[in-house]
């Protein structure tokens, strides 16, 4: 693995509650701006307060339109993204691990869909 490929930490974040679209059974999605990601493996950490680790989490990353405007959409740019992991390790935190290929910072949201156990 290259140097350039190594993980890289973003800041920690917490979702606001407010943003979170509610769905049946409890279920609930959202989109978070992740700013700009320069080129390796980042670990997008996620404070969410009712999350456990057999809790169902689900993500996709892609390039914002808009960069910290998570309702102007995504769209499908040179850039290459990918979600590696999707990790729910303790009571109350999410983390998710995005690959960025490209040569210059990419502007990064990623969707979750977080599923209580049924």
């Amino acid at each position: 693995m290259t140097e350039a490929a190594e993980k890289q930490y973003s800041e920690e974040r917490s979702i606001d509650e407010s943003d979170a679209r509610a769905l049946p059974g409890g279920a609930r999605a959202f989109r978070i701006d992740w700013g700009r990601l320069a080129r390796g493996r980042h670990i997008l950490g996620l404070n969410v307060g009712d999350v456990r680790p057999d809790t169902l989490v689900f993500a996709s990353v892609g390039e914002s339109i808009v960069e910290g405007d998570t309702t102007a959409g995504k769209f499908i740019g040179d850039a290459d993204l990918t979600v590696q992991m999707v990790t729910t390790p303790r009571v109350g935190r999410l983390d998710v691990q995005v690959l960025v290929d490209f040569d210059v910072p990419v502007r990064c949201q990623v969707d979750y869909l977080i599923v209580p156990r049924f």
